[in-house]
């Protein structure tokens, strides 16, 4: 955004400097929301689940190659077990916040290659969990983290477009999606189906996702469950726009705006 100049060139363009720094400097943290419903699972190797762990195993593995700081967490929930200091029932943290590492990355790959089999006898399915307490428990793992963090992202997985609630939640849902927009959180909806499915945004998220970013989502763009296409849609809700250079730009006298590229 452009930032004008009226007698405080020296204050804005310190403010310039510091900025840059965040932009290049901070490290990113992303939460992989997963839905952990009964219809997620199949006997199917390449089921829903196995997909988003999957894309959790890729992004681990390409962040220790990129020698990446961030620090990713992975929340299941509609599980039976609850796994949380905040006691939402329900809810897991299956991986805290924290850097990725080769201890973690083979925790994923055990869940993905056998430990998925047995998910209904080790965590169970339940699908009492209040959905205004996932957002919130999010929330909670980012502000109680003690590094400072950029850009902070939950990634939402789910083949349910409408998560079971009454009137009550739906507005407690609201005031917290309201709480992730002013903390600066971001929630990028993942929605899985199979290509005779269809995931109807307008019966919950539509508004969810209005109160986040601000912008009318009509529909989401055509998902599959193949880990290919999810892949890349997760590799773009990664991909920002960071700022390369800023650039003065004379308007006129004694005017002057920094433009950043």
């Amino acid at each position: 955004m452009d930032s004008y100049h009226f007698g405080f060139k020296d204050d804005l363009e310190d403010e310039d400097v510091a900025e840059e720094k965040i932009i290049y400097n901070s490290k990113d943290g992303m939460i992989f929301l997963i839905d952990c419903n009964k219809s997620m699972f199949s006997d199917d190797d390449e089921n829903f689940f196995t997909t988003c762990i999957q894309c959790v195993q890729s992004t681990l593995k390409n962040k220790i190659i990129q020698n990446n700081r961030d620090l990713v967490g992975v929340v299941f929930f509609g599980t039976d077990k609850t796994k949380n200091t905040d006691n939402f029932e329900h809810i897991y943290i299956y991986q805290d916040l924290a850097r990725p590492n080769a201890e973690r990355i083979i925790e994923i790959e055990n869940m993905l290659t056998d430990n998925w089999k047995t998910f209904h006898e080790d965590y169970g399915h339940n699908s009492n969990y209040q959905m205004s307490d996932v957002f919130w428990l999010c929330s909670l793992l980012f502000s109680k983290c003690t590094e400072k963090l950029g850009y902070q992202r939950i990634l939402l997985f789910t083949n349910k477009d409408e998560p079971h609630m009454d009137k009550t939640e739906i507005v407690h849902c609201k005031t917290r999606a309201n709480d992730l927009n002013k903390t600066g959180i971001s929630l990028e909806l993942l929605p899985l189906q199979l290509p005779n499915q269809t995931f109807d945004v307008n019966k919950f998220y539509k508004n969810i996702l209005f109160i986040i970013h601000g912008e009318e989502i009509e529909q989401l763009p055509d998902t599959t469950e193949k880990l290919e296409g999810l892949l890349e849609r997760v590799r773009c809700k990664e991909r920002q726009k960071r700022v390369l250079r800023r650039l003065p730009l004379r308007i006129g006298d004694g005017v002057e705006a920094t433009v950043g590229l």
